[in-house]
């Protein structure tokens, strides 16, 4: 057998989220060769994996994770109004324009945009 008995554990610098992110990727093939482009899919599974990956950062999530918590519970308006709320949050962020946060908060829009 291979690598695909394997599997990563959670610890400091990999949350469960993030596992579970990861797992949504599939290929059809895969050739480590070709460097093939992956996106992962608009779910709340990715948008916690943002929030545990801003929260490794230093930054206070508290509140975008209530949020995202109502909002996948949520159905229509409300699960919207939610959505919306922590993406005000996410824009009320202060981070360097060019620093990997600043790419995870814009990723992390993007997911909430998709996901209503």
């Amino acid at each position: 057998r291979g690598l695909d008995v394997f599997t990563l554990s959670t610890s400091q610098h990999l949350s469960a989220n993030e596992l579970a992110a990861a797992k949504l990727v599939r290929f059809d093939t895969n050739n480590p060769q070709t460097q093939q482009r992956y996106t992962h899919p608009a779910s709340f599974v990715v948008a916690h994996a943002y929030v545990d990956q801003l929260a490794r950062a230093g930054i206070d999530v508290t509140n975008m994770r209530d949020g995202l918590a109502r909002a996948e519970s949520a159905r229509g308006a409300q699960r919207r109004a939610s959505l919306n709320q922590v993406n005000d949050q996410l824009m009320q962020l202060s981070v360097a324009s060019n620093s990997p946060e600043a790419r995870r908060i814009q990723l992390l829009a993007a997911t909430l945009k998709a996901i209503q």
